[in-house]
C-alpha cells in the first residue's frame, strides 16, 4: 500500500508539471492553469513527506504560490494592469527554491542511481535556466523590445523541454513505483494463503 501511495504521488508531480510548464489558452484563458498543477503537488507532499520528511516544509510554499498564480490567471482574464513587479520578483525566487528542493526531495526517495542522477542533473539546468529567465525579465535593457521578446522565447524553449523530460522521468519512476507495489501486494496474497492452508491441516 505505501508503494502504491508514493506511486500515485509522483504521479501527481508528473501531471503538475504538464498544467505549471504547458498552455493551452482559450481566447484569454489557460485552461491548463499554473494553480491547478502547485495545488496537485500540496496534495502530494503529505504522502511524500512519509518517506521524506522535508517535502512538508515546502506546503506552505506551495500554497503561496499556487494563490499568487490565481491572481496572474484572474487578472489576465480580466486584462487588470496592476505594477507588481517587486512581488513577481519576489515569487519567482520562491517558486526556483520549490522546485528545487521538491525534486530533491523525490531524489532523496529509495529509487535507482541512474534515475536519481538525471533527475538531478535535470533539477540543475532548470534551475540555471529558470534563474536566467528570471534576471533577463527584472534587469532592465537597452535591446529593443521585439528582439528582446524574441531572445525570451528562445532562452524558454530549453527550461519547456527540460520540464518535459522531468515530467517523462517522474512518470517513468510512477510506474517502477507501481510494478514494485504489484509485485509485494502478490507476494503478501501468496503469503496469506499459505498460511491459511496450513491452518486448516491442523
Amino acid at each position: 500500500m505505501e508503494t502504491k501511495t508514493l506511486s500515485s504521488a509522483i504521479k501527481k508531480v508528473a501531471i503538475s508539471y504538464i498544467f505549471i510548464y504547458f498552455h493551452i489558452n482559450i481566447s484569454v484563458i489557460d485552461i491548463l492553469p499554473d494553480w491547478l498543477g502547485y495545488f496537485m503537488i500540496v496534495s502530494a507532499l503529505p504522502i511524500l513527506s512519509e518517506k521524506e520528511q522535508s517535502a512538508q516544509l515546502l506546503k506552505p510554499f506551495g500554497i503561496a504560490i499556487g494563490i499568487w498564480n490565481i491572481i496572474n490567471w484572474v487578472l489576465k482574464i480580466t486584462d487588470a494592469q496592476w505594477n507588481l513587479t517587486l512581488i513577481s520578483l519576489l515569487f519567482s525566487i520562491v517558486t526556483i527554491y520549490f522546485h528545487f528542493q521538491l525534486i530533491t526531495n523525490i531524489t532523496n526517495l529509495d529509487i535507482e542511481q541512474s534515475k536519481r542522477k538525471r533527475l538531478l542533473t535535470l533539477r540543475t539546468a532548470t534551475v540555471l535556466l529558470h534563474t536566467v529567465l528570471t534576471l533577463s525579465l527584472f534587469i532592465p535593457t537597452t535591446i529593443d523590445n521585439e528582439v528582446y521578446s524574441y531572445i525570451l522565447i528562445f532562452m524558454a524553449i530549453p527550461q519547456i523541454i527540460l520540464c518535459f523530460w522531468i515530467a517523462c522521468e517522474l512518470f517513468g519512476l510512477s510506474k517502477t513505483m507501481r510494478e514494485k507495489e504489484i509485485a509485494i501486494s502478490s507476494t503478501d496474497i501468496s503469503v496469506e494463503e499459505s498460511n491459511g492452508s496450513e491452518t486448516n491441516m491442523e
